[in-house]
């Protein structure tokens, strides 16, 4: 037998469950009545990528625990995986322009390696600095000999270099350009090294890895991209930022070549001339000097200023 008092705590409890209860199902009937229901893509994440989405927090904990709400209060995977990339960037180096543009749709593209950019100048992009290339880099393509070898392209940036100094001066360069290791003895400690520092670039020689290696290598399986790890990571934060540096140091050249292009190019390019003539102990003219016979792939500029291509 209960007494009053045992009754009376049964039936309050009974009460408080009974309430509590229908708080719940009107907290799920309003859940089940928005007009935002959650996102297929959040269910299939939640079905199919359980332990990646582990990962991805252990990630955000790692690298930007400040940023764990903000992160996991967005809607989709896509959306999640954006703010990450935008506040590692913030913090560290940008990821792959995919995760910030929001066109990843599954957590294991981003938990699986580093997607890093690789920054390295490709042949492709060689090739289009002929047509699209802006006057100063051009110019300064121009000046060294190709890493490819390829003579159609060296005539096809001589011909976009007319464009932006005579003739008489551009037949001036050596007929294959000047040699990218001998740069070092031609311009380090003058205000021209950028110059060695693009001739590096080019040819994929600067020791920064980031510069050194292409997206085709990324793509192609070339470079395996690394594990995610916080010594990984910080090695990157310091790549990325010396190849700003190195960048940098190079388009203040570029813009300098560009304030006035043509006295500015014959300044550079008398320099380089007269210091190899100087370095070799040389009687003869700086044209004569090594490798600057003409051969193939050079521009040849007939009476009309018009190029002939290459010189047989």
């Amino acid at each position: 037998m209960w007494d009053l008092n045992t009754l009376g705590r049964m039936n309050d409890d009974y009460v408080k469950k009974e309430r509590e209860d229908k708080r719940s199902l009107a907290v799920l009937a309003r859940r089940l009545m928005t007009p935002h229901p959650p996102a297929l893509s959040v269910l299939i994440a939640v079905i199919t990528e359980a332990e990646e989405y582990g990962i991805f927090i252990d990630l955000i904990r790692e690298y930007l625990p400040d940023k764990l709400a903000e992160i996991l209060d967005e809607a989709t995977p896509t959306d999640k995986m954006m703010v990450f990339a935008k506040h590692f960037e913030d913090r560290y180096f940008p990821l792959d322009y995919a995760f910030r543009n929001g066109d990843v749709e599954e957590y294991g593209q981003l938990t699986g390696r580093i997607p890093i950019i690789a920054r390295g100048l490709s042949w492709d992009d060689y090739d289009g600095i002929a047509e699209s290339g802006r006057p100063g880099i051009q110019l300064l393509t121009y000046l060294l000999e190709n890493p490819s070898r390829e003579a159609d392209m060296r005539v096809a940036l001589g011909e976009a270099c007319l464009e932006h100094v005579t003739p008489g001066i551009l037949e001036q360069v050596p007929a294959e350009g000047f040699r990218i290791k001998e740069l070092n003895s031609l311009v380090a400690g003058t205000k021209y090294s950028a110059l060695e520092t693009w001739g590096k670039m080019i040819s994929l020689d600067t020791g920064n890895l980031l510069l050194d290696t292409t997206q085709e290598d990324v793509y192609s399986g070339g470079y395996e991209m690394p594990d995610w790890d916080r010594n990984e990571v910080e090695g990157f934060t310091k790549e990325w930022k010396e190849a700003d540096a190195l960048d940098d140091k190079v388009f203040k050249l570029v813009e300098w070549l560009e304030q006035d292009t043509p006295a500015h190019f014959r300044e550079l390019l008398e320099f380089l001339l007269e210091r190899r003539v100087k370095l070799s102990g040389s009687t003869s003219s700086p044209r004569d000097g090594t490798n600057t016979d003409k051969g193939a792939g050079s521009l040849s500029v007939g009476d009309s200023g018009e190029p002939s291509g290459p010189a047989g």
